[in-house]
């Protein structure tokens, strides 16, 4: 038998094969000597073999480390290098994070929050001061209902008015404000309602405004924070509301929207498979090559799909002869810079955002791409009880939670289907049978019409979800 780089690959010399082998070469040598196991000949034999054994294993590992197929860490990041690709590393969770305090109150860099949530820690990535003033986004609260009574929001000179009369909520008010805000053509700000009570305003224009409100409401100025540990660590609305470094003038924190999930680090396997696609798209402006190119070399993109019209006609919305690249994570000047420097000549990008670039002639280039839309998902479970297994008592919270960590695995156009809940509240003993049903909501305060059917999620749709709206019913 032939060993070593053969035509067949590498054929390893086994302990069994160095044994026989050294046996063999002695008897040639001496005669027929005593070379058993038992024998002074045949422990040394067994020595000398092992280490033999040894330097063969570590000549089929360096043999490997050649090969995509079988290499792994840091070999397979060598070989990623020929192609010039990096392993993607693991990311931080990120979101913004409502503050509210005294005005003047400085949060300091590494100011830690906690998730209620998940429990994890994040801190600050930047040094603002708290401030109603010269804000591109700020979140106001309707803080106490009381009827009959004007509900007043002052955006820079403008002043919103809106009377509580009869038998008000906090939705209600919130939803009256947003109303009046929207039906004026001038306003200065897009207004959202964020449910229980909750408005986000956000610039237009990129162009900072003041935000003025009465006693009964309250504001929080957003800080941008991240978790302290790597990881798709959940950043579900109204989950980071822990204040974990006491800071005076700091009252209350609370993250309005879902974050950014962070990632792990990309596997071995994961990285075989990028490197293969991206052998079959290398220094070319086809979809698949760009899609990588953004994933590559932008710090902060979580995920990306593309999709294209070939056609001389609109198809799904999109242009004839353009490409849409949905982005999640990344600044997007990043992203326009590089589709200008990688998309193919004469082809159009498309996409719900844009950024202008300037060029080699000076005039600006208009670089389109696309934001994930969040699409508020719901999910209503219904449980009968095993009789032959206990049901924990906090199996609600488990069945919640097991729903949640397989919402956080979803990516940008990925369908609900409701048969798809079983397998992870399974997980929770005590159970006989479910019944699913899901829903989806452009604002996380709209009503929920739930089916038990699959839920078609557009391309550039991401679903979002949340513990709120997770609920396990026991009839």
């Amino acid at each position: 038998m032939s060993f070593g780089i053969t035509t067949a690959g590498f054929s390893i010399k086994r302990l069994p094969d160095i044994v026989e082998e050294m046996n063999e070469n002695l008897k040639e040598v001496f005669g027929q000597v005593d070379t058993s196991p038992e024998s002074v000949l045949g422990q040394a034999i067994g020595v000398f073999a092992k280490m033999h054994a040894d330097i063969w294993e570590q000549m089929a590992a360096v043999y490997a480390a050649g090969h995509p197929s079988e290499a792994a860490g840091v070999q397979l990041d060598y070989i990623g290098e020929y192609n010039s690709l990096t392993r993607r590393p693991a990311l931080e969770s990120e979101s913004y994070i409502g503050c509210r305090g005294d005005v003047g109150t400085l949060i300091t860099l590494g100011t830690q929050v906690r998730s209620a949530l998940s429990g994890d820690l994040f801190e600050s990535m930047v040094e603002e001061e708290i401030t109603n003033l010269s804000k591109r986004k700020i979140y106001i609260r309707i803080e106490e209902v009381i009827d009959s009574t004007n509900y007043t929001l002052v955006i820079n000179l403008t002043g919103y008015v809106y009377n509580s009369g009869l038998g008000s909520t906090k939705e209600i008010i919130a939803q009256g404000l947003i109303a009046l805000i929207v039906a004026d053509i001038a306003a200065v700000v897009i207004a959202r309602d964020m449910g229980a009570g909750d408005i986000i305003l956000e610039t237009k224009d990129n162009m900072p405004f003041d935000a003025t409100v009465d006693s009964n409401m309250s504001y929080f100025m957003p800080v941008l924070f991240k978790s302290l540990n790597t990881g798709p660590i959940p950043v579900n609305e109204d989950s980071l509301n822990i204040i974990e470094t006491p800071l005076s003038g700091l009252e209350e924190v609370n993250n309005f929207e879902e974050g950014t999930i962070g990632r792990n680090e990309e596997t071995d396997a994961q990285f075989r498979v990028r490197r293969l696609l991206s052998l079959q798209v290398a220094g070319a402006g086809t979809l698949p090559s760009i899609v990588s190119r953004i994933l590559d070399d932008i710090t902060g993109v979580t995920q990306v799909k593309g999709f294209e019209n070939r056609e001389s006609y609109e198809v799904d919305g999109r242009p004839s002869h353009s490409f849409e690249v949905v982005v999640e994570g990344g600044a997007t000047a990043d992203i326009g810079n590089l589709l200008w420097l990688i998309k193919p000549a004469g082809i159009r990008t498309f996409g719900n955002v844009f950024y202008d670039v300037l060029d080699s002639n000076g005039d600006l280039q208009r670089m389109f791409f696309s934001r994930p839309v969040p699409k508020y998902a719901w999910v209503e479970v219904t449980i009968s009880y095993y009789d032959e297994e206990i049901f924990p008592d906090d199996g609600v919270a488990q069945i919640q939670n097991q729903i949640l960590t397989y919402g956080n695995t979803f990516e940008i156009g990925l369908n609900i289907i409701p048969q798809r809940f079983f397998g992870p509240i399974f997980q929770v003993p005590g159970i006989e049978e479910i019944s699913v049903k899901v829903a989806i909501t452009g604002d996380p305060g709209d009503i929920p019409v739930y089916q038990s059917t699959p839920i078609e999620i557009n391309d550039n749709w991401l679903a979002v979800f949340s513990l709120s709206r997770i609920t396990v019913l026991i009839p």
